[in-house]
């Protein structure tokens, strides 16, 4: 039963944001799949995921302070080359913005899991 609940994670549950190119949704995809169990046992979209909804935030908002840095570190981790190319800076995350980052990883899974529900009614 945990194949099948997974399979539809990965394959289904929406990836959360506006106007998110398809290589980003594709490889957002590989992500869940390595994930998957982590993503389930501590109820949290990949950090892969969490990334996309910022860029995606950005182009309606600014990003504060804290989402900027944030932004930046998962900027960094993903595409480290494309970050020293343009010089970001390297940034450590500190507990505020660690647990800002899990609650929006939590707010995405939980998204998720209601729009996997509200696809099979």
């Amino acid at each position: 039963m945990e194949i099948v609940r997974f399979t539809r994670y990965v394959l289904f549950a929406p990836i959360i944001g506006i106007d998110i190119p398809e290589y980003l949704k594709t490889t957002a995809m590989f992500y869940r799949i390595v994930d998957v169990e982590k993503c389930f046992k501590n109820r949290m979209a990949t950090e892969f995921e969490a990334l996309i909804a910022i860029f995606s935030a950005s182009k309606l908002i600014p990003l504060d302070e804290t989402w900027f840095r944030i932004y930046v570190y998962l900027f960094r981790k993903f595409f480290p080359s494309l970050a020293e190319k343009l010089k970001l800076p390297k940034v450590t995350l500190n507990e505020y913005e660690l647990h800002k980052l899990n609650e929006l990883r939590k707010d995405l899974f939980k998204k998720q899991i209601e729009a996997l529900r509200n696809n099979r009614r």
